[in-house]
């Protein structure tokens, strides 16, 4: 398992000959390095590149332009896609469900209804379960198994992490990342607590 990033173009090129992945990911496209390229379409056209040779790309259908970059990227690969607002890939999540502690989400695969919960709230750890419901069904865990597992995923430490201050006072730690996404989510995810 591989992370790669990239803050300007011809970056990626050498690293797909270097990781060469059968299974592609395309987490996010933020806006960390965005200085470095034109536009968002050559970032995540540069982004793709890493995906040329994969078996598979899992990607969020929902990311603005992404359809057309992967054409652009003459990416061949097969593709595992998932949505919230469209109907037109093989995951579709019609409800998401959070609570205090936990967020529950239903989905269908290829029009069939199934749901997981995992332990975390906040939309980054929401977008990472559903890469990964994406990569289970790809690789054809069952339905039960899938839940079992998003059960037992856990935070990543700095990333919207909630530590007692004095005073009565919460810190968010959302040192994992800094651009100006993830500032949007950690407050939304501060939002949300609030309002408890």
């Amino acid at each position: 398992l591989f992370e790669a990033g990239i803050s300007q173009p011809g970056e990626m090129e050498n690293l797909e000959k270097v990781i060469r992945p059968t299974v592609g990911i395309l987490t996010n496209i933020g806006t960390a390095h965005d200085a470095g390229f034109e536009s968002q379409q050559q970032k995540m056209i540069e982004k793709l590149t890493l995906f040329r040779g994969s078996d598979v790309i899992i990607y969020n259908a929902d990311i603005p332009g992404i359809n057309d970059a992967m054409e652009l990227a003459g990416i061949g690969a097969r593709s595992m896609a998932w949505t919230r607002r469209h109907k037109d890939a093989q995951i579709e999540v019609v409800n998401i469900k959070r609570d205090d502690t936990s967020t529950t989400v239903t989905y269908l695969f290829f029009g069939i209804a199934a749901q997981f919960t995992i332990n975390m709230t906040d939309e980054a750890s929401l977008e990472n379960a559903l890469n990964c419901l994406a990569l289970m069904l790809y690789m054809g865990f069952p339905v039960e198994e899938i839940e079992k597992r998003m059960a037992r995923l856990a935070p990543l430490a700095m990333r919207l992490e909630v530590v007692e201050g004095k005073r009565g006072c919460l810190i968010i730690n959302d040192a994992y990342n800094s651009d100006l996404t993830s500032l949007e989510m950690a407050l939304e995810f501060q939002k949300r607590r609030a309002s408890r």
